[in-house]
């Protein structure tokens, strides 16, 4: 490539930067497809008592062991990042049955989980089938997975109040096939 050329890939790409275009679109979760169902909402209030707020120090203190007599150990981090992850949590639980309503009945097979991505937390609705030792299926998704994508909401709109304070967040939700067997 000679200089000219370079510079014009250098400012094609810089323009592309700079005004948000891009031609290259990454798989955010490796083998998942981003559901492309209408957005869901979901606002939560956090009555958990275990869980405190430092508002000198803007810190949310919150259990990470409990025993039977309740918990052990806790860790303290700024509000928003407890905030962004606890969003992903509560939003999670907004899916299955948003899924549920649009294809008229509980689909079985179909489960739900929270995953770490490159730009943050996301939802993942993941289908699954189960086969025994012998590779035949004994069970199955009740929803095809191109229909479970067309139904599944593209995002969750999360809010979560706690103490005083308010947080949203938009989490992206993506469909991901698996299978597993009987060892």
């Amino acid at each position: 490539m000679n200089r000219r050329g370079f510079l014009a890939a250098l400012t094609g790409g810089g323009l592309a930067a700079a005004s948000g275009f891009s031609t290259h679109r990454p798989r955010l979760i490796d083998g998942a497809r981003r559901g492309r169902g209408d957005p869901v909402s979901v606002t939560r209030t956090i009555t958990d008592e275990s869980i405190t707020y430092d508002a000198d120090r803007g810190t949310v203190r919150y259990p990470t062991l409990v025993g039977s007599d309740g918990p052990i150990e806790h860790e303290s981090e700024p509000f928003v990042l407890w905030a962004n992850r606890r969003c992903a949590s509560v939003g999670s639980e907004v899916v299955l049955p948003a899924i549920a309503d649009r294809v008229d009945g509980e689909p079985t097979g179909i489960g739900k989980g929270v995953s770490g991505t490159s730009f943050g937390l996301a939802i993942t609705v993941s289908a699954t089938t189960t086969r025994d030792r012998d590779g035949t299926v004994v069970s199955e998704p009740s929803v095809p997975l191109e229909r479970l994508v067309a139904v599944t909401p593209a995002s969750v709109s999360a809010t979560i109040q706690f103490d005083g304070r308010e947080h949203t967040r938009h989490v992206p939700v993506f469909v991901e096939e698996s299978e597993v067997s009987y060892l």
